[in-house]
């Protein structure tokens, strides 16, 4: 299935282009209406979730929480290690090693006070 567009034609790999004819054939229309509507969507969803991200960078920069001198693009390596993490984390839950989150948190935020304490010394 190729596309016609204003600067030349979009090619689909097969198995997309079987996809698309699969799922417009099941909905009784044409597939270049599908996948119009689907790339819309997709286009109109990725630009409200930029604008929100954006939002939320910039909420986190006024609270003193995010140094944008350091951002970098999360890459796939970096999504990996945050699965791992978080799969260890329910793992360790599952096992019963759980720990109180309040706690927690305060032990941080204590040691958090005792570094800034010692920086004022």
């Amino acid at each position: 299935m190729d596309s016609e567009t204003h600067g030349g034609t979009l090619a689909l790999s097969p198995a997309l282009a079987a996809e698309i004819e699969a799922a417009a054939e099941q909905e009784g229309r044409p597939a270049a209406a599908l996948l119009c509507e689907l790339v819309e969507h997709g286009l109109l969803e990725r630009r409200r979730w930029l604008a929100h991200a954006a939002q939320e960078r910039q909420r986190a920069i006024e609270l003193g929480i995010h140094d944008p001198a350091h951002d970098e693009p999360m890459t796939d390596e970096y999504r990996l290690s945050i699965r791992e993490k978080i799969d260890q984390g329910l793992k360790s839950l599952q096992e019963g090693k759980g720990t109180d989150g309040a706690a927690f948190f305060a032990q941080i935020y204590a040691e958090v006070d005792d570094l800034e304490r010692q920086g004022h010394e």
